[in-house]
């Protein structure tokens, strides 16, 4: 959708599929920094020809409303219901944020499989009501790897513990999520 280094006009809110938002280190390091699914605002900033920090790029098939980011900063003084929108998001990515380092940088490496899958799911059910507890995730071992600061094989491993603590199974692009609290346990 964009590209790291790149000064975009507009910003975009994801209407279908899933989007991996990732930053692409000197050495050819890939962090991946988001997986954003239906609903998310991506590319959003509030400075204008700054350009990207990191790069978005599909998952799988997506469809993307695209905003001009002028537009909506002029119109935003005069919309509560943007202003709002507009508050809540910056809110909950900061919170996801903060998440995401304090799991990166403290976590063990179970918790930080667990937690990931938390907040995949907690996020997915709270857009989009599942009839049961499987959701779709496209998502490799070495994209969820590379989110949480573990190789593929660990990501495998720490999976295989899961699946074996019967917490949850994430086979074929599908997770199901077999006992929540356990899981928001071992998230901790």
């Amino acid at each position: 959708v964009y590209h790291q280094g790149e000064v975009a006009p507009e910003f975009y809110v994801l209407n279908s599929g899933w989007m991996c938002l990732y930053r692409l280190l000197a050495d050819g390091r890939r962090p991946n920094l988001k997986f954003a699914i239906p609903g998310d605002i991506i590319g959003f900033s509030l400075t204008g020809g700054q350009p990207m920090d990191h790069s978005a790029v599909s998952l799988c098939e997506a469809t993307i409303c695209v905003l001009d980011r002028e537009a909506a900063l002029r119109q935003y003084p005069q919309d509560a219901e943007l202003m709002t929108e507009l508050g809540l998001w910056i809110a909950k990515e900061h919170v996801l944020a903060l998440q995401q380092l304090t799991s990166v940088t403290r976590a063990t490496a179970i918790e930080r499989v667990a937690h990931l899958m938390l907040e995949l799911f907690v996020r997915v059910r709270r857009r989009l009501p599942l009839a049961d507890d499987t959701l779709r995730v496209p998502l490799t071992q070495e994209q969820i790897g590379d989110a949480i600061g573990l190789s593929a094989v660990h990501v495998n491993r720490m999976l295989a513990e899961l699946r074996q603590e019967q917490v949850l199974t994430l086979s074929g692009g599908l997770l199901t999520v077999l006992h929540p609290d356990r899981l928001v346990d071992m998230a901790a």
